[in-house]
């Protein structure tokens, strides 16, 4: 009240001073500045009404008041208060929707004229004419010559004529008085007279505005301004409002070009490519008619596939297992976003809605997880690819299945690293910027939401390593399915399965090994401990018989590579910086022989250079008690013998082991190598075929489960709690 009468701070408590035209009930005006009316108004300010509101009475005593408020129990009051007011204004709302229901129903006939409408339902007389309106000095004038030239609208009249004397601000005026906008026809001056036809607005819109409107809010989603819904007028009156060549027109837009080039053309362009090519200039139909070979298999369903839709920030894991996929029965749609994509373009689109790679954020769906999965959902609840969607798959990270849980199809979580990757993932540095006390709320809630989904008979909890298989259940309890990834059929069908060799060059993988992290440098790489002892050994092996095999690092030896200069080397000798990757895949593929350090060499190597760091992603809390298992992240002997027998090198057949440098040199030499190619040539296709079986259990599940029931739900919110049975989710933190 003080700050009202000093400095009239709510000047704008009303936004005028009308006439008050009943005489009850009595009551104080709310206009009045003196301190009885104000202390009545004020006190039914929103800010007095609400619970946990803290009230101060001076800056001194709010300094007062700050410091010596618990505010976190003020927060947790709030949330109580905001929950129960909720559930009343729910239930009050309820209340309005039953009457609206009681009263209109019954009586839901649209009338026909707008004067009885009036005097039948409210008992109001017919609407006179306009009154001029009296504006200050010289616009009297004008004002009272335009009432006089704007004609009365008639109910059967759709138009309403604005004529004025070369006056351009009398028609402006008579378009707002009568709510008019500008029409498909201008008629220029003639008699010395500026003439405008004008419509209407409202529903009697003549048949050029609405087709504009139709065309314009059916292909863009939106709106037409009024400038636009001119000029197109003009245009379907030069081709006597041909639908079809204004339809081609807005195609042809660059608005339309970008949606083209996204892959989500307007269905009716679509339909004028089709049927009315002969529309399109030669260049135009290139631009708008050309949609890619990917978008025309999407579209032509068939029934007999699994649609999978996969959005992975790394092409690698998709791409691996795209052959066997396929010939399991599904057709995948992958829309990757990552820097690697162009080495896979078969995988990525560029078209991604909401989610984004965006400088590592799109990993953890930072910086608003819970904001982006709905903003997600909204973005693709009616996209017609998701309509034929089957089922969505999650490899990198497998915690981005998040995305999907209220589509209301299969997921097929299948993380081909560590389960707490995008969540609490604190060891991987390039992540570290985005971890804050936030994350262990976000890996807590993945792990619940991951149990969930395990529970619902529809979706599939695999990996691609036994060691990723049992470090799900070590933080979940789930018992996931084995399924190696394939990463094979990559060269041409035609090559041999066994090239040969004309490099004499042993090959030191992968391509990345950290032993020269963080600086990835040639010279550092070398001056390690594990790589000065293979110089020690090729130096003694040479003295002692002559020769000895050269070792290069496939990176310093390939900056870039092809797959066939891989297999043009004798083997390649593996040293594991984590206990799954991708690129083991690929070579064991090839049939290139592989040696790698055997168990006991690898767990010491980590003890003295701690060589495997990587092997998980972060120190998550293990928040279930069950199974009994041994600590992933520990760096004791028997830990780590547990945990390393599970790495991908001592899963595969014929791939060859060794205690030491002067072992491997060793079994370099007395191995037959070609023999070892000709193996694994037996092992991979044996592989290959079991894999396609298990991948077609996977698709005939997804049949069974999802098909009966592919209704796309319409809310976020509800969609995970009938689903998932998952809590509507809070403000993001």
């Amino acid at each position: 009240q003080m700050c009202i009468r000093d400095s009239n701070q709510l000047w704008e408590r009303t936004y005028g001073h009308p006439d008050r035209l009943v005489s009850e009930p009595d009551m104080r005006d709310p206009t009045s500045d003196a301190k009885k009316d104000l202390e009545f108004w004020i006190e039914l300010a929103d800010y007095y009404q609400f619970e946990h509101v803290i009230q101060f009475d001076s800056w001194d005593d709010m300094l007062t008041k700050y410091h010596s408020t618990d505010l976190d129990k003020v927060r947790q009051s709030m949330v109580v208060a905001n929950r129960k007011q909720r559930a009343e204004l729910v239930t009050s709302w309820r209340r309005v929707m039953d009457k609206i229901k009681r009263h209109n129903r019954p009586s839901r006939s649209m009338p026909k004229q707008f004067t009885s409408a009036l005097e039948q339902i409210y008992q109001r007389p017919k609407l006179g004419p306009d009154l001029p309106v009296a504006l200050p000095g010289h616009l009297n004038q004008k004002v009272r010559h335009l009432a006089r030239n704007c004609p009365v609208i008639r109910e059967d009249q759709p138009r309403c004529m604005c004529t004025a004397n070369g006056d351009m601000p009398r028609v402006e005026h008579c378009k707002n008085q009568y709510r008019c906008i500008p029409s498909d026809v201008y008629y220029p001056p003639t008699s010395g007279h500026d003439t405008h036809n004008l419509k209407k607005v409202g529903p009697f819109l003549p048949p050029a505005t609405s087709t504009v409107r139709e065309l314009v809010t059916q292909m863009f989603n939106r709106w037409p301004g009024w400038d636009e819904q001119f000029q197109l007028s003009k245009m379907g009156e030069q081709n006597r409002w041909q639908k079809e060549r204004l339809a081609v027109h807005l195609c042809e837009s660059d608005e339309h070009i970008r949606l083209v080039e996204l892959n989500n053309p307007a269905p009716i362009c679509q339909q004028l490519c089709d049927n009315h090519q002969e529309y399109f200039s030669p260049k135009a139909y290139q631009q708008v008619c050309q949609l890619s070979e990917v978008k025309r298999s999407w579209l032509k369903w068939e029934q007999d596939k699994v649609y999978i839709w996969n959005t992975d920030l790394h092409s690698g894991p998709v791409s691996c297992n795209m052959p066997v996929l396929k010939e399991a029965g599904a057709i995948v749609h992958a829309e990757v976003d990552f820097g690697n994509c162009i080495y896979d373009k078969q995988v990525c689109k560029d078209r991604l809605k909401v989610l984004k790679y965006d400088e590592w954020r799109g990993f953890s769906l930072d910086p608003c997880p819970n904001l982006l999965r709905q903003e997600f959902f909204e973005a693709y609840k009616n996209d017609p690819e998701f309509e034929r969607v089957d089922a969505f798959i999650c490899s990198h990270p497998a915690a981005n299945c998040e995305l999907f849980m209220p589509f209301n199809r299969s997921l097929i979580v299948y993380p081909t690293t560590r389960l707490e990757f995008g969540r609490n993932d604190d060891v991987v540095d390039w992540r570290a910027p985005y971890m804050t006390i936030k994350n262990k709320a976000r890996w807590s809630e993945w792990i619940e939401n991951l149990q969930k989904i395990a529970a619902n008979p529809m979706n599939i909890i695999a990996a691609n390593s036994l060691f990723e298989v049992n470090y799900i259940k070590f933080h979940t309890g789930i018992e996931a399915e084995y399924l190696p990834s394939w990463c094979g059929d990559k060269l041409d069908s035609e090559a041999p399965p066994v090239a040969a060799v004309t490099r004499r060059q042993v090959l030191l993988g992968p391509y990345r090994d950290n032993l020269d992290f963080p600086r990835f440098s040639e010279e550092e790489a070398w001056k390690h401990p594990i790589m000065t002892a293979l110089t020690k050994a090729t130096n003694n092996w040479k003295r002692r018989y002559g020769m000895v095999p050269e070792f290069v690092r496939l990176r310093h030896q390939y900056p870039h590579y092809q797959l066939t200069d891989l297999q043009a080397h004798p083997c390649i000798v593996i040293i594991p910086y984590q206990v799954s990757v991708i690129s083991f895949f690929e070579y064991y593929r090839l049939n290139i022989p592989l040696f790698v350090p055997s168990k006991e060499l690898l767990i010491s190597w980590h003890m003295k250079h701690n060589q495997l760091w990587e092997r998980t992603y972060g120190h998550p809390d293990r928040l279930v008690s069950e199974p009994d298992m041994r600590d992933p992240t520990s760096d004791a002997k028997k830990d780590l013998e547990f945990w390393i027998e599970l790495a991908d090198y001592y899963q595969f057949e014929h791939v060859i082991q060794f205690d030491s440098w002067d072992d491997m040199l060793t079994k370099y030499h007395s191995t037959d190598l070609d023999k070892v190619r000709q193996s694994m040539v037996v092992a991979n296709r044996k592989q290959r075929a079991e894999l396609v079986t298990s991948w077609r259990r996977v698709m005939d599940k997804i049949k069974r489960h999802n098909r009966p029931s592919r209704s796309m739900p319409k809310q976020f919110t509800s969609a995970l709690e009938q689903i998932y049975q998952r809590p509507k989710l809070g403000p993001d933190l």
